[in-house]
């Protein structure tokens, strides 16, 4: 049926959050040429509508100035709505990654949907649901640049291999100022996490020696280096040396 723009509404469940302009204006164009070839689908609220798909045609009709535009009339609840906008964002490949994540995410927690529910409507894998929600643990800035283009899936994925560190902010910077390449980045990330645990080992050890100076009342450095190492103790007279060898013998 023919329905007055105007009594249209957006959907508040659309998980399309940004349009981009040259996108709409072409589209705008073929509309003032040719008119809307596919009706959007909407469902009725009380004497208005509220759009379920279709967003960038009903956008593109009211800037080309429509008065009326050819839609489908469905019934719908708030969790068809998110999931018809999704499904149909998705096959068309109009969502970011980080839309898609925000999107899913909403399904979970607000309807109770669990990820291999998702995975099911959806027709993907469970394991790709859960890869794209995790996502959404990258740093806003990283999150940022995935919505831009200028880090991809696979670099993300790497960046989350680094869990919640300083780290992941600066690789992706590197990643968008010097270009780097999924392999690159992989390779770079498995390096940083391996220097963490060097780190993490080395102030355990310092920690160690740190306990064994309380525990004898003397100066004790470890030295540790791969699978072997050494503890010394800094004695100054033959009491010491004494009093530490008793402690250690359990007198």
């Amino acid at each position: 049926m023919m329905v007055d723009i105007e009594r249209i509404k957006p959907n508040p469940y659309q998980p399309r959050s940004t349009i981009k302009e040259e996108d709409l204006r072409s589209l705008v164009d073929s509309i003032k040429t040719k008119g809307i070839i596919q009706p959007v689908v909407v469902k009725k609220k009380g004497d208005e509508f509220q759009l379920i798909v279709g967003e960038r045609r009903f956008r593109a009709a009211k800037a080309a100035g429509l008065k009326e535009i050819p839609a489908v009339v469905r019934s719908a609840n708030n969790r068809d709505m998110l999931e018809t906008a999704l499904i149909e964002n998705i096959e068309r490949k109009n969502l970011d990654p980080i839309e898609e994540a925000v999107a899913y995410k909403r399904l979970i927690e607000e309807f109770g949907l669990t990820q291999q529910h998702l995975a099911e409507t959806l027709h993907k894998d469970r394991t790709t649901i859960t890869n794209v929600i995790r996502l959404l643990n990258l740093p806003g800035r990283i999150r940022e640049y995935i919505k831009e283009g200028k880090i991809s899936e696979g670099h993300a994925r790497a960046l989350l291999s680094l869990g919640e560190r300083p780290e992941v902010l600066i690789l992706g910077e590197r990643i968008v100022r010097e270009k780097l390449s999924v392999r690159e980045v992989e390779r770079l990330a498995r390096r940083a996490a391996v220097q963490r645990k060097v780190k993490v080992r080395d102030h355990e050890v310092e920690q160690m020696a740190e306990n064994l100076c309380k525990r004898f009342g003397a100066k004790v450095e470890i030295f540790w280096s791969r699978s072997r190492g050494r503890i010394v103790f800094h004695l100054y007279s033959l009491a010491e040396l004494e009093k530490i060898f008793s402690q250690l013998m359990g007198r």
